[in-house]
């Protein structure tokens, strides 16, 4: 389950839930681009696989699916999610992060056990 936070004043730094938003996924890190306000998101469909890919990484039966969502945000509020990679774990193992670079149209994504991946993003809804 995602839940939403509003970004921070300036003076307190405190964070107050404001919904959830159900994403039917393991959610990991969560990068918030600084210029939208929007969500991208590394995450793990299958939190049993991430488990068993962290305790037998060096199996390569052990295979973790990746996942990135980007959650497109208006006024501090989610008004779309769209699945903008999934790959079975054969290029990325376990994907925890995901940052988007606008004017490249790219996304690099970093797992904890493998290096990072560089994906091109040829349509964003």
């Amino acid at each position: 389950m995602f839940q939403q936070c509003p970004v921070p004043n300036n003076k307190s730094f405190s964070f107050f839930l404001n919904y959830f938003q159900l994403a039917y996924t393991n959610c990991d890190n969560i990068h918030v681009d600084p210029s939208s306000g929007d969500l991208w998101v590394g995450c793990q469909p299958n939190w049993s696989d991430a488990i068993n890919h962290g305790l037998y990484d060096d199996d390569e039966a052990a295979k973790c699916p990746s996942q990135v969502l980007h959650l497109r945000t208006d006024k501090g509020l989610i008004v779309d999610v769209s699945e903008v990679y999934v790959n079975d774990g054969s290029q990325i193992n376990c994907t925890s992060a995901a940052v988007y670079h606008k004017e490249t149209r790219s996304i690099i994504m970093g797992s904890v056990t493998e290096a990072p991946l560089y994906c091109q993003v040829k349509y964003l809804p």
